[in-house]
């Protein structure tokens, strides 16, 4: 009789476990840094995701916005955050990119914090003025070659994804482009529609009306092959071997953090990548679904490898 109370009693504490392993820390908030103004697509993804593991974690969740510095104050907040498992940030490829473009880096990105997932990618269309009268990205390369310097291609910013692109685009396909910096893709696609500049790498959601009527040409996507939402845009690979460049959206932790609160917020996360809910919700922004640690540690690694040479070859410096 003792054996079979012992033996139920491992059962229950077993089944119990299982059921509390996600909820252990719901004490406390989670705290998701946002190193972006509110209103913005990483800001969106971060408010969308995070109501969802707070729902499977048991957890209140606080969305943290932290702009300012080019993403530099929020993730110096994050390294600075105690490593519980309990504050978490929302990374871009201005994480990595910050590295190279900002002297005196006050951490360092491969070092200082522990990776848990990339949550979601997304590619960048290159489009190009209707007017240009280029429909493929040879045509594109073609022409900048035999007017080096003279077409315009406008970013949102120094150092964005969309400038980073173009420098890309420059090194790997030899030739001459003309960067236009804006503040914020809105005002560069204004010129971009009015003519004032011929090229542009954007995301898809912005330019498919204007695509639809006419107004601007897909000449190539950015991922590595084509979309099979969008297979009639071609992979800028397929003319510039190694061209690829995805904006990717991932969760990090400061250093020191725990495994088993690292594993335990990856799970979590899996699980909420999977809810309908939130699929619809980050339908036109990305393309969701959680990586592996691993994964996401090693784009990180290859990440800053690509954009050391580009920023490099480029010569960009912080604004």
């Amino acid at each position: 009789m003792s054996q079979h109370f012992s033996q139920l009693l491992v059962a229950i504490l077993l089944y119990t476990g299982i059921g509390s392993a996600f909820a252990q820390n719901s004490s406390q908030p989670l705290r998701i840094i946002v190193p972006y103004a509110g209103g913005g697509s990483t800001d969106v993804i971060a408010r969308s995701v995070g109501q969802k593991l707070g729902e499977i974690l048991g957890q209140a969740v606080i969305i943290d916005n932290r702009a300012g510095g080019g993403t530099l104050i929020g993730t110096q907040a994050l390294k600075g955050a105690l490593p519980d498992g309990n504050t978490i940030m929302l990374a871009t490829p201005d994480f990595i990119v910050n590295a190279f473009i900002h002297p005196r880096l006050p951490y360092d990105p491969l070092k200082d914090f522990v990776p848990i997932s990339v949550i979601a990618q997304n590619p960048l269309v290159l489009a190009t003025t209707a007017s240009l009268n280029t429909r493929t990205v040879p045509e594109v390369l073609r022409l900048a070659q035999a007017q080096p310097g003279t077409l315009n291609y406008g970013s949102a910013g120094i150092a964005s994804t969309a400038h980073l692109s173009g420098e890309l685009l420059q090194m790997l396909g030899d030739v001459k482009l003309n960067h236009v910096p804006y503040k914020g893709m809105g005002p560069a696609m204004v010129d971009l529609l009015a003519g004032r500049t011929q090229l542009a790498f954007v995301s898809w959601i912005t330019i498919q009306q204007q695509v639809e009527q006419g107004k601007l040409f897909p000449v190539g996507i950015t991922s590595a092959k084509r979309l099979p939402s969008l297979p009639n845009i071609p992979a800028i690979s397929e003319s510039v071997p190694g061209f690829e460049l995805m904006v990717w959206f991932g969760l990090l932790a400061p250093k020191g953090t725990p495994p088993e609160a690292i594993n335990r917020l990856q799970a979590a996360l899996v699980q909420a990548l999977r809810a309908p809910d939130v699929r619809q919700q980050l339908a036109t922004l990305a393309e969701v679904g959680a990586g592996t640690q691993k994964e996401f540690s090693e784009l990180l690694v290859a990440e800053y490898a690509k954009w050391g040479k580009v920023v490099k070859a480029g010569n960009i410096k912080s604004e």
